[in-house]
């Protein structure tokens, strides 16, 4: 492992009390502003604490780096995802697949589009971040689950192993649900949940 992959891993202090929470979350804002808005060669974490309106030293004691505090924000990312496909699937198990598809498409198209600019600077440096595993643990967690509800449907599967289809269905959702937040942004979001929601029961029980 890298140097400046074990860095964007590092979170010198956990904040404990409100203030330093406080102070944790203005940073994390003013990182992802910048990010956002200007790309991640422009940021710094001088820029960052200017921003926060936190002294350089406050933000060293949490952030060693510019990699840490974007890996910070990744690690969120994917809790997020992952938060919301629970929510989703635990309301949802029990409906028919069609249903429960479209629910588990729009969980995932509500996550990219809080915030479509972060979402795709992140996903282009999760390799130099080495965050890349991160996601693939995250989309794996979401994959196992959705194989166990396949197997429940196997029957009715137009895809073999319910394991395989899982993988692919999660990994079309994921693709399809990001090309529509970044490069279809005036379509109504819910006519885009609706045609990744039909490509994906398609590609399982067509």
């Amino acid at each position: 492992m890298t140097t400046l992959q074990e860095a964007a891993k590092k979170v010198r202090k956990r904040p404990r009390q409100v203030r330093s929470q406080a102070t944790v979350e203005a940073i994390l804002e003013a990182t992802a502003h910048i990010l956002a808005g200007q790309g991640y060669e422009a940021l710094t974490t001088n820029a960052v604490a200017a921003r926060a309106g936190v002294s350089i030293g406050s933000l060293y004691q949490y952030f060693p780096s510019k990699e840490a505090l974007v890996g910070e924000l990744m690690d969120r990312h994917c809790d997020r995802m992952n938060a919301l496909f629970g929510e989703v699937f635990l309301r949802a198990q029990d409906l028919a697949p069609p249903a429960l598809a479209r629910a588990v498409v729009a969980a995932i198209y509500q996550a990219k589009r809080e915030n479509p600019e972060l979402s795709r600077v992140l996903r282009e440096h999760l390799p130099r971040l080495g965050r890349a595993s991160r996601l693939e643990e995250s989309l794996a967690q979401i994959t196992h689950v959705v194989a166990g509800y396949l197997r429940r449907h196997k029957a009715s599967l137009r895809v073999p192993s319910p394991e395989r289809a899982a993988f692919y269905a999660v990994e079309l959702g994921e693709g399809l649900t990001m090309a529509s937040v970044l490069k279809d942004r005036h379509c109504d979001p819910e006519l885009a949940i609706d045609e990744v929601t039909d490509v994906v029961v398609r590609y399982l029980f067509a």
